[in-house]
């Protein structure tokens, strides 16, 4: 997979948590959160542009994720840290 297709495909999707609460007998729904990887994918992406491919790169953020009932009603909010790291290997048949 191409490098800029790959950036665009997490760009586009972003990716989805869910929280349940699974002390009770049966795991329950408790409410979910979407985290969007614009920013961090951004960095270490323009990372990879500048310093090549050859060069391992990441980034990180910390958040404050909002989590939503299935009615989308905010129902509290959870600190995150995101990190990404990248490191592409080349083989020799490639």
């Amino acid at each position: 997979m191409q490098l800029v297709c790959f950036r665009r495909q997490l760009l586009e999707v972003p990716l989805y948590i869910i929280v349940a609460d699974q002390f009770s007998e049966s795991a329950a729904f408790v409410g979910s959160a979407i985290l969007s990887l614009d920013s961090v994918m951004s960095d270490v992406y323009d990372s990879l542009m500048s310093d090549g491919i050859s060069v391992p790169a990441s980034s990180g953020v910390r958040s404050s994720l909002r989590v939503f009932n299935l009615m989308g009603h905010n129902i509290g909010e959870s600190p995150l840290a995101t990190g990404c790291f990248l490191a592409i290997v080349c083989c020799g048949w490639l």
